[in-house]
């Protein structure tokens, strides 16, 4: 599901959450054996969103993010390393009387949230105790606004937020879920279930789900593959994004913040003893990390396929798998003729860079068609080099794509003498060099593809459609973040709706680039994108790879 990226929150009114005993019920629908479900019972955790609403009158017991504080006189506003920490919100915990997760915070008062601007706008994972502060003033205090201890401290945007209830389960990646990660069906029954109790708002965009909100206690919403914190943490804010209807706040890479507290510690409400981490969307410098994921069988998926769907679609769909290969990005190779992304192109002496309006393409990718295998390597040919460039503004996201002059593949046989080339021009960028393991997988099509039709406008759909990169859950729960896959042929993977040329089936992907990464250093394409080059069947068929199409899509 994609979130509209112009969504403001403060436009919608509050979502009405399931209820407890909803949630109970849930659970025990998707769970029936009894062992299972009340293990997760047990895990049924309340809390408060904080719904985002316009700039409003700050007042001592008023529910708001962002603005400046109130404090009592004297106060002396919180740093680290002598730069002030950034005003994050500040509630009056009477106000949660109401709900059930105020049962855990003071009865009165309030209680303000201060976080180190390094972590809150930067890419830092641990958790900094020293850059949290949270304040918990009693009930009787004299507050007055507070000043900006310096003029160039960053203020946030004021909103007004609305509180109500939800009962969470944990998201993917908490340890507490290893029961329900150990094979794939089990995590895609929890997964099911979760769907089914999150918050969701309808707009008149897609159906987007509630997720990096702002809220008190419940569980934290991932936005990495899991959470390394101990079992005992437990979260006390988490700030995400949110807006007033005028402006927004993001933070730094789809990520967000949370102010964590032990059990113990929150039990007897010593804030004073309150962590800060972040998370951001998994860091590609990450990835070539880790080992590539498992792919599964094309038997394994075209019974799974069968029989979700025990109609005519399931055996269209079935037919329509595709065989691929994922490339799981590795550090830069030694050898010069070996499989990589960006770095130097190798080509025959005299041989002429393509350009596109007569600026130099980039290099984007040399593929060794010696190092393939698998039915995807029977498509290609047996040997030699496959370079392939782009249109830079495109592949920057601030162009529009498919059109086939603006992409070229060339193809070198085994045999051919050649020579690495420098840019034509000094300012043509030389992208990252980073290596590739290949991995033999099959692929369906993306859920918004053409080929499901009108079927994705149904939540139970989405919702039960199979994983389109042939990839196995690991027995870990630590899903793979696919969400930009590097591959070659097989179905190719939206960041938008379907590509236009594809309205003519018989174009299909050869390559796609998504994040990437060597080790120490990453490459994005424009804002969230992932760049495709396209190919016809028959051209594929003869090695004809003059007549590509080049294309991208942002987020």
């Amino acid at each position: 599901m994609k979130t509209p990226p112009d969504l403001f929150w403060s436009s919608q009114p509050p979502p009405k959450a399931l209820s407890r005993s909803e949630v109970e019920a849930a659970i025990r629908e998707h769970f029936p054996e009894p062992e299972l479900a009340e293990q997760l019972l047990g895990l049924i955790r309340p809390g408060v969103h904080l719904w985002p609403g316009p700039a409003i009158e700050p007042t001592p017991t008023s529910l708001r993010l962002g603005g400046l504080p109130y404090a009592p006189a004297g106060w002396t506003w919180p740093r680290y390393e002598e730069e002030p920490l950034l005003f994050i919100g500040q509630f009056d915990c009477a106000a949660f009387a109401r709900h059930a997760a105020g049962a855990l915070l003071p009865p009165d008062g309030t209680l303000a949230f201060f976080g180190g601007p390094d972590i809150t706008y930067e890419t830092i994972f641990s958790d900094r105790p020293e850059q949290a502060v949270v304040v918990h003033w009693p009930a009787g205090t004299p507050l007055h606004l507070a000043d900006a201890p310096e003029p160039d401290v960053g203020v946030l945007p004021l909103s007004g937020v609305q509180a109500f209830d939800v009962y969470e389960l944990p998201r993917y990646g908490e340890a507490v879920l290893a029961d329900f990660m150990r094979t794939h069906a089990m995590a895609h029954r929890y997964f099911k279930l979760l769907d089914q109790v999150s918050v969701r708002i309808s707009t008149d965009g897609p159906h987007v789900h509630l997720c990096k909100t702002t809220k008190l206690l419940g569980w934290r919403d991932n936005v990495r593959v899991r959470n390394d914190q101990p079992a005992q943490c437990r979260l006390l804010l988490q700030a995400g994004p949110y807006d007033n209807g005028e402006a927004e706040r993001n933070w730094i890479d789809s990520a967000c913040s949370y102010f964590t507290i032990e059990a113990s510690a929150l039990a007897e409400h010593r804030f004073d003893r309150v962590g800060l981490n972040t998370q951001v969307t998994m860091r590609p410098d990450e990835r070539s990390k880790l080992p590539p994921p498992r792919a599964r069988s094309r038997t394994s998926i075209e019974q799974e396929v069968v029989a979700k769907y025990p109609d005519d679609f399931g055996r269209q769909l079935a037919a329509q798998i595709r065989p691929a290969m994922l490339l799981w990005p590795r550090p830069a190779p030694a050898d010069p003729m070996a499989s990589r992304l960006g770095g130097k192109p190798l080509a025959p002496e005299g041989w002429e860079w393509p350009t596109y309006d007569e600026e130099p393409m980039l290099f984007i990718a040399q593929i060794n068609c010696a190092e393939l295998k698998g039915e995807a390597a029977a498509l290609l040919p047996r040997d030699g080099l496959l370079c392939f460039f782009g249109d830079p503004d495109v592949s920057a996201g601030c162009g529009p794509g498919g059109d086939s002059g603006l992409g070229a593949v060339f193809h070198w046989p085994a045999g051919t003498e050649l020579v690495p080339h420098d840019p034509p021009e000094d300012d043509v960028e030389i992208l990252l060099s980073a290596g590739m393991e290949f991995l033999e997988t099959f692929t369906l099509p993306d859920l918004f593809s053409g080929i499901t039709g009108g079927r994705a406008d149904d939540r139970n759909f989405r919702m039960g459609y199979p994983d389109t990169h042939g990839i196995a859950l690991p027995a870990d729960g630590r899903e793979p973040d696919l969400s930009d896959p590097t591959q070659l042929l097989g179905w190719h993977h939206l960041v938008q709706s379907e590509m236009y040329i594809c309205e003519d089936p018989t174009w299909r992907l050869l390559l796609q680039v998504g994040t990437y990464d060597d080790g120490q250093k990453n490459h994005w394409w424009g804002p969230g994108g992932t760049i495709y080059f396209m190919i016809r069947e028959e051209d594929l068929a003869t090695y004809r790879f003059d007549n590509v199409v080049f294309d991208a899509q942002c987020t």
